[in-house]
């Protein structure tokens, strides 16, 4: 590799690395304009997941998910297109009127095997744990301890079984906690899947841990995000824990083995909203 330029020698060195080892999400390997990333960690994890907008990723099955893509090393870098940093391949998502039956598990394989052929990324995604709740005690009291701010009065239902010991919170902010959210200044957030709303726009927090089927109408809308999620109405006075998360976030399922719904149907306002037009 003595002629290889620098960067060249480096991103082979980075793939020769990672075939067949356990990846640490602390390494860092240059992308493709030098400079370096650390692209397992969880935070490069999330912040590429957050590259995905309603706009611009949208009508998408669970297997080409925002988590899903992001965890091979993907981003959203423009309507139904995806990116890589590492190796500058894109991927274009475009569902066709005429798609084959298979499409679907063909684009969710390009995931895979869509990277350059040196890329790190290449068959060598990040932990599927990063795509699952962080239910721990620990990351439950961290977002307990934001919430602390929420007003005092906010009216709320408290979970089942809170992880740990709660005094000195109300039902709102606990019942927040224990669903993946987290108050960053004024807004209430979910860091897996970036749904958001001002704090100041909620005055009764409720989870709906109801497991229902969604219709037929609903399945054909899966990816019908909850704007709502992102841009609440003025007015709106009810805060649904589950609901209001992005339809492919793993906090949206009803908590238990009553979850039976997928988790990229569960909790979509906008398909509740289809199935009230159809009525």
């Amino acid at each position: 590799m003595a002629n290889c330029p620098g960067s060249v020698q480096s991103r082979i060195r980075s793939a020769l690395h990672v075939i067949g080892t356990e990846k640490p999400s602390s390494e860092a390997v240059q992308d493709a304009a030098g400079q370096k990333q650390t692209p397992w960690s969880k935070e490069a994890f999330l912040e590429r997941a957050s590259s995905f907008t309603l706009p611009t990723w949208f009508a998408k099955p669970a297997t080409l998910s925002p988590l899903e893509a992001a965890r091979h090393g993907w981003r959203n870098s423009s309507t139904d297109e995806l990116a890589c940093a590492a190796c500058s391949r894109t991927l274009n998502c475009v569902r066709p009127d005429d798609a084959a039956s298979d499409f679907d598990a063909q684009q969710a394989q390009l995931l895979l095997d869509g990277h350059g052929p040196l890329c790190p990324w290449r068959g060598n995604p990040a932990s599927a744990d990063y795509a699952l709740p962080d239910a721990s005690d620990a990351a439950f009291s961290a977002r307990l301890a934001s919430l602390a701010a929420l007003p005092a009065h906010l009216a709320g239902a408290l979970p089942p079984h809170p992880p740990v010991d709660t005094t000195g919170h109300g039902p709102a902010a606990i019942a927040l906690a224990a669903t993946g959210w987290q108050l960053s200044g004024p807004v209430v957030s979910c860091a897996l899947c970036g749904a958001a709303a001002p704090a100041e726009t909620i005055s009764v927090v409720h989870c709906d841990e109801r497991a229902q089927a969604p219709t037929d109408a609903a399945a054909d809308a899966h990816a019908a995000e909850p704007e709502v999620a992102t841009q609440p109405h003025v007015g709106d006075v009810s805060f649904d824990c589950r609901r209001q998360h992005r339809h492919f976030c793993p906090w949206a399922a009803p908590a238990g083995p009553a979850a039976a719904p997928p988790s990229y149907l569960c909790g979509s306002l906008a398909a509740a909203a289809i199935r009230r037009l159809l009525k």
